[in-house]
């Protein structure tokens, strides 16, 4: 997400969610996050699969601002 104004740390609603990090991340470090999350395939498939899926939303960021 790309925030402007912030008053708290975004939480999880669904423990189910298995959601273990959350951390700010400069707009400049948008590339290496995705690059991250695309490169979790190396740990399983599903990690993989899951990964590539959110590094969709980073690089998009990246294109539209």
């Amino acid at each position: 997400f790309e925030l402007d104004s912030v008053t708290a740390d975004p939480v999880p609603l669904d423990e189910s969610e298995g959601i273990s990090d959350f951390r700010w991340v400069p707009r400049q470090e948008m590339s290496a996050v995705a690059e991250h999350l695309k490169s979790l395939d190396h740990h399983s498939r599903e990690l993989g699969d899951w990964g590539r899926f959110r590094a969709v939303a980073h690089e998009f960021i990246l294109k539209v601002t």
